[in-house]
C-alpha cells in the first residue's frame, strides 16, 4: 500500500502506519483490487503533473525550481548525502528521486543498480523511505522514474532542514543521482540544497545542476567543501576540490580552486564563506534557466565531497 500511496502523490501517510496497529491498511489485501480501480478512475481526468519545472514569462518570484546532483555511491562515509532547507510560512510540496539504472541510457557504465533513497528530518526521524518505485495504471505521473528499481518520494513538508540519504539496497555501488523537485513553488522556497558523495576523476567527478525559475535574475552562491568535512567525522575527504559553473548549453561561466583566490570579499559578504581556504566557491547572478556545478580535485585525487547552492535573495 505505501508504494502505491507514492505512486499516486499522497503525503505523510506514514504517520498512520505504525507496526503493530490496526489501521485501515491491514485489510489492503481484500479491498486492493476494487481500490485500484475506484482510485483509476477518479484520477483519470486529472492532468499530470508537468515533468520538468521551467521558468515561466509572467513569474517574477525567484527561486530555486530543481536541482539535482550526480556522484559516485559507495558506503559508509561515501553514501549520497543531500541536505535541502525549506523557508517561509507555509507547507512545500516535494518530489525526490533516487535514480541509478536509467544513467546508462547517458553513456554511463558503472552505475548504481538498485537506488534506496531515505528522507529524514531534521532530528534525524526517518519520515519516509522508497526501494522500488510503483507505477499505477490509468494514473500517470512523469515524475516517476523510467525504471522500476529506482526510487521515488513525496512529501508535504513544513519550513525546516531536511535530510536525504542515497545508498545501494543491498551492497552495491556505483554512480547514482539524487533530485529534488519543487512542484509547488508559492510562498515558502527551497533556499538552499547540498550533496554529499565520493569524487573521483573522469566520469566520477561529481556534478550538480539546479534551474532558477521566474522571470528575474537570482542571486546564488555555490560552494564546493572537502577539507572542513574531516570535523563532521569524514574519513577521508577530496583534498582540494575545484569548482566549476556551466550554463544551460554548456558553457564555462566561472572556476575557482581556492576561494580567497576571487571573490573573497563578495564571498564573505553572503555569511556563508568556506571554513578552509582550500576549499571554493562562486558568487553569481544568474537568469531564469538550468545550470551545471562540477566539482574535482586539483589533482584529480578521490576523496568525499559536498556541493551546495544557496539562494541569496531576501527570503
Amino acid at each position: 500500500m505505501i508504494a502505491h500511496l507514492d505512486a499516486l502523490g499522497v503525503i505523510n501517510y506514514q504517520v498512520l502506519t505504525i507496526p503493530g496497529s490496526d489501521h485501515s491498511f491491514s485489510y489492503w489485501s481484500v479491498v486492493k483490487d476494487q481500490a485500484l480501480a475506484f482510485l483509476a478512475d477518479a484520477f483519470a481526468e486529472i492532468p499530470p503533473p508537468p515533468p520538468l519545472p521551467t521558468p515561466g514569462p509572467n513569474d517574477t518570484t525567484k527561486k530555486l525550481l530543481n536541482v539535482s546532483t550526480r556522484a559516485q555511491v559507495l558506503d559508509g562515509d561515501s553514501v549520497m548525502v543531500g541536505g535541502f532547507i525549506l523557508t517561509g510560512i507555509t507547507d512545500k510540496r516535494v518530489v525526490l528521486r533516487g535514480l541509478g539504472p536509467s544513467l546508462s541510457a547517458f553513456g554511463l557504465s558503472g552505475v548504481l543498480g538498485d537506488p534506496y533513497l531515505e528522507l529524514y528530518d531534521s532530528a534525524g526521524f526517518l519520515m519516509e523511505a522508497n526501494n522500488n518505485r510503483q507505477v499505477l495504471n490509468g494514473i500517470p505521473n512523469p515524475l516517476v522514474p523510467s525504471n522500476p528499481l529506482e526510487s521515488f518520494l513525496t512529501a508535504e513538508l513544513p519550513p525546516g532542514s531536511y535530510t536525504t540519504v542515497l545508498h545501494g539496497a543491498t551492497t552495491g555501488v556505483g554512480v547514482g543521482l539524487v533530485e529534488l523537485y519543487d512542484v509547488d513553488p508559492v510562498n515558502s522556497r527551497v533556499s538552499n540544497i547540498s550533496t554529499r558523495g565520493e569524487v573521483s576523476a573522469g566520469a566520477l567527478q561529481m556534478i550538480g545542476g539546479f534551474i532558477i525559475g521566474g522571470a528575474d535574475q537570482t542571486s546564488v552562491i555555490v560552494r564546493a567543501l572537502g577539507p572542513s568535512l574531516a570535523a563532521a567525522g569524514v574519513s577521508a575527504p577530496l583534498p582540494d576540490p575545484v569548482l566549476e559553473l556551466f550554463d544551460g548549453n554548456g558553457n564555462l561561466m566561472a572556476t575557482n580552486d581556492n576561494w580567497r583566490s576571487s571573490q573573497e570579499q563578495e564571498i564573505i559578504n553572503t555569511g556563508v564563506p568556506p571554513a578552509n581556504d582550500l576549499e571554493s566557491a562562486i558568487v553569481a547572478t544568474l537568469n531564469p534557466g538550468h545550470y551545471t556545478a562540477l566539482v574535482h580535485d586539483s589533482q584529480f585525487r578521490s576523496g568525499v565531497a559536498l556541493v551546495e547552492a544557496y539562494d541569496l535573495e531576501p527570503q
